[in-house]
């Protein structure tokens, strides 16, 4: 078939959001029906909640068991990465509710560290003359016992 034009596929386009478009108009994940964003968003939140509570639960129940990830994954249906990536967030939402605000901290007061700081200057004084003491007694007792044999 010499002199027939070869037809070639219409080259993809880019939407707006990065996707490409097949020249049959199909999204560009190949799946009839299903758009761009729905590859971003493959599971759903309560989905998402009802597997990390699970994790939770179980790593309470025996938090030295390494097969957690991969048998809640493999229960839920979701992938074992995507799962330890949702605790993980998870984690870092609690950990900063429970966290004070900077603003709001408990730092005493210039006349609380002073207070502090000279008990503890005293408290200071106070070991180093009994540890003088003890020395002496030390010196005392080991040239009385040298003495006796």
């Amino acid at each position: 078939m010499r002199g027939a034009p070869l037809k070639t596929a219409a080259p993809a386009e880019t939407v707006g959001d990065g996707a490409l478009n097949q020249a049959d108009g199909s999204p560009a994940d190949g799946l009839p029906g299903s758009d761009a964003l729905a590859s971003f968003a493959r599971y759903d939140a309560n989905l998402k909640e009802l597997s990390v509570a699970e994790v939770e639960r179980r790593r309470l129940r025996n938090p030295r068991d390494r097969t957690i990830y991969r048998e809640v994954a493999h229960q839920f249906g979701v992938g074992e990465q995507s799962l330890r990536l949702w605790v993980k967030k998870k984690d870092a939402e609690r950990l900063e509710v429970d966290a004070p605000p900077a603003d709001q901290s408990d730092a005493p007061s210039q006349e609380q560290m002073q207070s502090e700081l000279q008990a503890l200057r005293r408290q200071i004084q106070k070991l180093r003359t009994e540890n003088d003491v003890l020395k002496r007694a030390f010196v005392v007792f080991s040239s009385e016992w040298s003495r006796e044999k």
